[in-house]
């Protein structure tokens, strides 16, 4: 069986489970009653659940690890999930703000040896503070040591990575380590809502350190797929019969035709208008 799980918060912040014999559906709620898997205010009033990561430990245990603004929130959230039913959860703690300095969302639990490495989403995912932390532990639940080094990731002086976070972790063989995650766009259009996926080699440097993410280098140290067809649109002349440019005060933004073909996925072409007219 295949499981999804994610959050909605047209009703409350909560998160539900879906099941499926196939990993692209069709999905089938766990709850005919529309039940959630993580309700809101579980494991504390008014706690909002989203953000909701599960990782199975090596003895077959299931964990999950949810919160948004939790330095609002008085920590990050975890549970144990009950895996007779998939839909449900036990045992669900609060994880004190003084062992993930600096939240704001997005954790993610991962096991490196014996250490049990908590990273997240530090900031505000708006603006150029979002960035990744870890802290780390000898038991699922803690109690949680902050990384000596954080952020490991966070934007760059140049501004070409700017607020990456929400993260997941990939591993590759030979016991290498990718991270996943978006950043904002580049130039930066403010409230941080257009965002790109971007991946990058995770290095540790024992089991419970992490070192400094490096932005930018991860395709190279990536294995590349055969009989990808060259692309001939590479850096070549693009033309537009408009594009948008966002002025401010202290910024101008100019979304050039160019963009389009530059191969850096943070830069993007945009219309000076998205409202179509007669003959268009």
């Amino acid at each position: 069986k295949y499981y999804l799980y994610f959050g909605n918060c047209e009703m409350g912040c909560n998160i539900y489970g879906y099941v499926s014999d196939h990993p692209a559906g069709p999905w089938k709620k766990l709850s005919n009653t529309d039940k959630p898997v993580i309700p809101e205010g579980y494991p504390r009033k008014s706690f909002p659940s989203l953000d909701a990561q599960f990782f199975k430990d090596d003895d077959g245990r299931m964990y999950a690890y949810w919160g948004t603004w939790v330095h609002y929130n008085g920590g990050y959230a975890a549970g144990e999930l009950d895996t007779t039913n998939m839909a449900t959860m036990k045992g669900g703690i609060n994880i004190p703000l003084a062992q993930t300095p600096n939240p704001f969302e997005a954790p993610y639990m991962m096991k490196k040896g014996s250490k049990y490495i908590l990273m997240y989403s530090g900031g505000s995912c708006h603006n150029e503070t979002y960035e990744v932390r870890y802290a780390y532990a000898d038991h699922p639940y803690g109690p949680f040591t902050p990384g000596k080094n954080n952020p490991i990731l966070s934007t760059t002086p140049d501004g070409s990575t700017h607020g990456p976070g929400h993260h997941s972790v990939l591993q590759l063989p030979g016991n290498n380590y990718c991270i996943v995650y978006h950043k904002h766009d580049y130039p930066f259009t403010a409230g941080g809502l257009s965002r790109q996926v971007c991946i990058d080699p995770l290095v540790f440097e024992n089991d419970s350190t992490i070192l400094a993410v490096k932005p930018g280098t991860g395709m190279a140290s990536l294995p590349i797929a055969s009989g990808i067809p060259e692309d001939r649109a590479f850096m070549q002349k693009a033309t537009a019969s408009s594009f948008y440019q966002l002025q401010g005060t202290a910024v101008q933004y100019n979304y050039q035709p160019g963009y389009a073909t530059d191969h850096n996925n943070a830069t993007m072409w945009k219309a000076a208008s998205n409202r179509l007219t007669l003959g268009d």
